[in-house]
């Protein structure tokens, strides 16, 4: 199951500092396909939320695509070095460096390592 607990519940609301924004914790899966998916919601307050037709809130279409670099399998590919990108995750720097044949993230005391650890996780 998805949510912090893994138990297919969501965290509690949490609204931001400007009050404008509220944001549910679904943790992370284990593993799941990408694809197209419902997100449906139950509000656990007013029921125990135990059952598919619990779930009758439909909160939209929610896509997941698999991630473009991920660290360290990227090493195990033949990706010609063409540029340096804008980095937008660590697995995205640490990746792009192994493409320019550096030591990079291999080495986690490196000059690199540390510049990419800057970077959100994938």
């Amino acid at each position: 199951g998805v949510g912090p607990l893994l138990d297919g519940y969501s965290g509690r609301l949490t609204i931001s500092a400007d009050g404008l924004t509220g944001t549910y914790d679904l943790g992370q899966a284990a593993s799941i396909t990408t694809g197209e998916y419902r997100l449906c919601w139950c509000q656990a307050s007013t029921r125990p939320c135990n059952y598919p037709e619990d779930f009758n809130f439909d909160v939209g279409r929610l896509t997941l695509a698999a991630a473009n670099y991920v660290w360290p399998l990227c090493t195990l590919q033949d990706i010609v070095f063409t540029a340096w990108r804008e980095w937008q995750t660590f697995d995205d720097c640490c990746c792009n460096y192994n493409e320019a044949g550096a030591v990079g993230c291999k080495d986690e005391t490196s000059y690199t390592y540390k510049l990419c650890s800057g970077y959100p996780l994938r």
